[in-house]
C-alpha cells in the first residue's frame, strides 16, 4: 500500500523504537472511534483525531497514516462523509499491514 513501508517517513526516530507497538496498539483503539464518528457524521472529532496523527505519526514511523491524515482532516472540515469514510477505511488497512510488517520485522 506504502511502498511496504520504505524510506524514512517509515522508520522511527531515534528513542522511539521501542514505542512503536504501543503506538500503533494506540491508534488502533482510536480506530473503533474514528469508524463511530464517521457513522455519526461528527466531523470535528474526524478534524481533531486526523490533526493529531497528521501531527506525530511520521516520527514513530507511521508516515503512511500521517499522509492518510492529511487528507481526512481536509475532507472532515469539507464535511465530505464519503470521503472521510474512505480515507478511515484507507488508514485502518495500512495500520493492518503496519501491524504485520512490524510482527515479521521483530521475528528476524
Amino acid at each position: 500500500m506504502f511502498n511496504k513501508f520504505k524510506g524514512d517517513t517509515e522508520k522511527p526516530s531515534p528513542g522511539l523504537e521501542t514505542f512503536v507497538v504501543e503506538f500503533l496498539s494506540d491508534r488502533q483503539k482510536e480506530l473503533v472511534e474514528v469508524y463511530q464518528f464517521v457513522k455519526v457524521k461528527n466531523f470535528e472529532a474526524l478534524q481533531k483525531t486526523a490533526h493529531k496523527w497528521k501531527g506525530f505519526s511520521e516520527p514513530y514511523g507511521f508516515g503512511g497514516l500521517g499522509v492518510v491524515s492529511v487528507e481526512l482532516e481536509r475532507a472532515a472540515q469539507e464535511c465530505s462523509i464519503e470521503r472521510c469514510a474512505e480515507l478511515v477505511q484507507k488508514a485502518d488497512q495500512y495500520l493492518q499491514e503496519k501491524s504485520i510488517s512490524i510482527k515479521e520485522q521483530r521475528k528476524q
